[in-house]
């Protein structure tokens, strides 16, 4: 007997939205969800393609407002990241006096 077609719910995209936002493999949402992973990119291609993109964007925003609040490590790593400052030690070899 065959089983029957899988329907999405608002629920269970949401689910898939937010595993895939985590970073959760693929395989694992379909065995979560209980559907193959075939099935589960017919009808969830959406949420598989922008779920990562959404979380890093929110956390992004975050650190982003942390910064301008004046978080001072915040601060840091944001211009480290973004705009390319470094930490650097400076050592000057110097000959025999």
């Amino acid at each position: 007997m065959p089983k029957p077609a899988h329907v999405p719910t608002e629920k269970s995209r949401a689910e898939v939205l937010a595993l895939a936002g985590f970073g959760t493999k693929h395989e694992d949402i379909a065995t979560y969800i209980g559907i193959t992973p075939k099935t589960l990119y017919k009808y969830y291609r959406g949420e598989l393609d922008t779920g990562l993109i959404r979380s890093n964007g929110a956390i992004a925003k975050t650190l982003y407002n942390l910064a301008i609040g004046g978080n001072a490590s915040a601060c840091m790593f944001w211009l480290k990241c973004k705009a390319g400052w470094r930490e650097t030690d400076r050592h000057e070899i110097t000959g025999a006096e």
